[in-house]
Order: C-alpha cells, then structure tokens, then sequence
C-alpha cells in the first residue's frame, strides 16, 4: 500500500505526553499536601486492655508407642497387640482430656520399628477426642535397626562401586 509523501510524517505528537506530565504534576502536588495535613491531625488511639500474660501454664503429656504395640499413657500401660482398637485405650484418652483439658500438648513418642497403622489410629483417636497439641517424636533406634540400616549401605556401597566399574 502506496500512501501520499505528504501524510507521512517523522515527528511525535508530544501533547499526550505533555498532558500525562500535568496530570502527574497535579496527583505529588495533592498528595504533598494531604500528607502534611494528615500530621497535623491528632488522632487518639485506644490503648489496649488486655491482658497479654499467660496465666495457665498447660501441662505436657508424654505418651509412648512401643514396637510390641503397648501404649504408655502417664503411668498407664495398654497391651494393644491385638489391636489398637481396644475399648481400654480409647477409655484412658477420654479420662485424660476429662483430667488435663484439650489444650493440653500431648508428646507421643514412638518407637521407629512400631507399626505405622498403629500410629496413625493413635493420632487420629487423639484428634476425634478434641485434642489439638500433639508433637509426634522417635525414640531409641534399635540394634536390629541399625545392623540392617550398615547393610544397606554397605550394599550400597558395592552397587555404586560395581556401577563405576562397569562404566
């Protein structure tokens, strides 16, 4: 398309500009002077009342899973090996948030060979109850445990090397 020599022009049309100028010019000259107004405004904040102290202290509960599935609520033992759903157990944690209140934080620490079910249940029998502060924990790793944990890396170990002789 072939358009006339006298309509194409080189030059910028600065008037938009000059207006966008303005236009910003005019909002830091508002803005200025509403800041200086608003310090001389005197506002009266109201001072809080409350008071910011703790004045209950909860008491935190530890609870243990052991690997042969007993429970250790405080100085209560609960031989769940045939289940965690035992009748006794759900018995001791209704009687501890009837004793201790919900906000108290529970500790179970668990044995690393324990079922992981068993843990589940647990936690989940503790949340049905209402209880909300509850901090899961791993005890004593066993000697079984860290005998098969060397054997793995040994096994490791040879297969890295193995790989790296094959390449």
């Amino acid at each position: 398309m072939n358009l006339p020599e006298d309509t194409v022009t080189d030059e910028i049309d600065l008037a938009p500009l000059i207006d966008c100028v303005f236009l910003l010019l005019i909002f830091f000259l508002v803005a200025t002077q509403l800041s200086e107004f608003e310090e001389q405004l005197e506002f009266d904040i109201p001072r809080s009342e409350a008071n910011l102290q703790v004045t209950k202290q909860f008491e935190m509960i530890p609870i243990r899973l052991d690997d042969n599935e007993i429970v250790q609520i405080k100085s209560n033992q609960i031989n769940t090996r045939r289940g965690l759903r035992d009748q006794q157990l759900k018995d001791s944690v209704k009687t501890l948030a009837d004793t201790y209140g919900l906000e108290t934080e529970l500790f179970i620490n668990i044995h690393p060979e324990a079922e992981f079910g068993s843990v589940i249940y647990l936690v989940d029998l503790f949340k049905l109850m209402g209880f909300q502060n509850i901090e899961l924990r791993t005890y004593g790793i066993s000697g079984d445990f860290k005998e098969k944990y060397r054997e793995l890396e040994r096994l490791r170990s040879e297969a890295v090397q193995e790989a790296l002789r094959n390449n």
